[in-house]
C-alpha cells in the first residue's frame, strides 16, 4: 500500500508518495494553486498518476472539510474495494452537510450487508439528522429496515413513532425486533392508550420492550403520578391482564407504597407477584439513608421475603448497616440452618467493624459465630472473632460498662 503525505501551503502544496512497502517516500510534485479547494484537486490528479491509494486522499480530505471536494469523494461510494467505500463513507460524515449525509445513507439500499453496517455506524457518529434522510432510502432490505430503525432509537427521534409501530407488524423478525426495541425511544404520554393496548395483545416475547416502552412514556411524569396512571389502568383490565402492568407498578412505586403493596400480596397469600414485590422493595431500599433506618426496611423485608436465598440477602444487607441492632437482629437467626452462615457473618462484620459494640449479648453471638462459621476463609475470620472477643475482654476489665442491654430502655430516664 503506497502512502500519500500533503504538505499545504497557501501558494504551493507538496506531496510526497511512498513505496510500496510503506517504509520510504520520495517527492511526487508541487502544486501551485491558490486556494485550498483547488490544491486539493491538484492532489488528487496526483495521487492518481503515481497509483497512490485512494483511501489516503479521502483521509486527507476528511480532516479538511473546509478544501474537500466532495465531487471526488461521492462517486467512490461505488467502488467495489470496500477499504475505500469505508473511507469515502467516513470523509463524508466528516466533512457534513444534508446532501452528504443523503449520499452515506444511500447504500442503507444496497444489498451488500457490509456497506449497510457501514452506514448504519456511520451514520451514528454523525451529529446532525440522519433519520429523515435513513427513512428516505427507497428499496431496503430487511438490514437496511433495521438499520434505520436503529438509527431511530438511537436518536430517540419521536417523530417516527408511526412508522416504528408499522414496523411492529413486519413480516422479517428482525425488523419486528428492531421495532420493538425502538419503542421505547420513540413513545411519548400521548402514546400510552395505543401502548395499553399493544402490552394486552403482543407476543409474551415482546411484553417486556412494551413495559419499557410505557415507563419511557411516562417519564415525563412525576413519581407519583406515574404510580398512579399504571395502577389506574391495571384496575381497569380483566384479571387475567392485570399481571401484565404489575412490573410497572413495582417500578414506579416508592418504599413505603412498594411495603403497602407487599403486606397485601402476603395477606393474600400471592406468592408468584410476592416474589417480584420482594425484589422491587430491596432495591428501592436507599442506601445512602441511615443504618438505623435500612436495617428497619430490612426487617419489613424479612417479613415478606419467602425464600432462603431472599432471606439470606435481606441478612447480607444487614451486615452493611453498621449497627449495634443489627449484630442483634442477625443473632435471632443463627440457629435457623439455612440462614446460620449468612446471619454468622453479619454478626462477624458489624461487631469486628465497631469495637464500642459491646455487651454480653455481643460476647455472646460472637462465640457462637465462631462456632459456626464455615468456608474457604474460615481459617482468617475465626481467629480475626477470637481476636476481637480478647479486646473486648480487656476493655471490659478496665471498667467498661454496657449502657444498653440489647432489649429495651430498661434503667434509662427522659430528659
Amino acid at each position: 500500500m503506497r502512502i500519500l503525505a500533503v504538505d499545504y501551503g497557501d501558494v504551493r502544496t507538496g506531496v510526497a508518495v511512498s513505496d510500496p512497502s510503506g517504509l520510504m517516500a520520495f517527492g511526487a510534485g508541487c502544486v501551485r494553486a491558490e486556494g485550498m479547494r483547488k490544491a486539493a484537486q491538484g492532489v488528487a490528479e496526483i495521487a492518481k498518476a503515481k497509483g497512490a491509494q485512494a483511501i489516503d486522499l479521502l483521509y486527507w480530505m476528511g480532516q479538511h472539510p473546509a478544501i474537500a471536494n466532495t465531487e471526488i469523494i461521492v462517486p467512490l461510494l461505488s467502488s467495489k474495494c470496500p477499504a475505500t467505500v469505508e473511507a469515502a463513507a467516513w470523509a463524508l460524515a466528516r466533512i457534513g452537510n444534508p446532501d452528504n449525509i443523503s449520499n452515506v445513507a444511500a447504500l442503507l439500499g444496497s444489498a451488500d450487508a457490509e456497506k449497510v453496517a457501514l452506514a448504519e455506524k456511520v451514520l451514528k457518529s454523525y451529529k446532525g439528522n440522519v433519520c429523515q434522510p435513513a427513512v428516505a432510502v427507497e428499496g431496503k432490505t430487511a438490514q437496511g429496515e433495521t438499520a434505520t430503525l436503529n438509527l431511530i432509537s438511537a436518536r430517540k427521534d419521536a417523530s417516527f413513532n408511526a412508522l416504528v409501530n408499522e414496523q411492529l407488524n413486519s413480516s422479517d423478525n428482525a425488523v419486528k425486533d428492531a421495532a420493538y426495541k425502538a419503542l421505547k425511544d420513540v413513545s411519548t404520554k400521548d402514546n400510552l392508550g395505543s401502548l395499553y393496548a399493544l402490552l394486552e395483545k403482543c407476543d409474551a416475547k415482546y411484553v417486556p420492550a412494551v413495559q419499557d416502552a410505557i415507563l419511557a412514556a411516562m417519564s415525563s411524569m412525576s413519581k407519583d403520578e406515574q404510580f398512579k396512571t399504571i395502577n389506574a389502568r391495571k384496575a381497569s383490565v380483566a384479571a387475567n391482564k392485570q399481571n401484565l402492568y404489575w412490573p410497572i407498578v413495582f417500578k414506579t412505586a416508592n418504599n413505603q407504597q412498594l411495603l403497602a403493596i407487599c403486606n397485601d400480596l402476603v395477606a393474600k397469600k400471592d406468592n408468584n407477584l410476592l416474589s417480584a414485590a420482594f425484589e422491587a422493595y430491596m432495591k428501592s431500599i436507599d442506601n445512602k439513608l441511615p443504618g438505623a433506618q435500612r436495617l428497619l426496611m430490612y426487617r419489613n423485608a424479612m417479613g415478606f421475603a419467602i425464600t432462603d436465598a431472599q432471606k439470606v440477602r435481606v441478612l447480607q444487607s444487614v451486615a452493611k448497616t453498621n449497627t449495634f441492632l443489627g449484630i442483634i437482629y442477625a443473632g435471632q437467626f443463627i440457629e435457623v440452618p439455612a440462614l446460620q452462615q449468612a446471619a454468622a457473618q453479619a454478626v462477624r462484620v458489624l461487631a469486628l467493624g465497631n469495637i464500642e459494640f459491646n455487651g454480653p449479648e455481643v460476647v455472646a453471638l460472637l462465640n457462637r459465630a465462631a462456632e459456626v462459621i464455615k468456608g474457604g476463609d474460615a481459617i482468617y475470620e475465626v481467629p480475626a472473632i477470637k481476636q476481637h472477643l480478647e479486646k473486648l475482654a480487656k476493655l471490659n476489665e478496665t471498667g467498661f460498662v454496657t449502657m444498653f442491654n440489647g432489649k429495651d430502655l430498661t434503667g434509662w430516664k427522659g430528659l
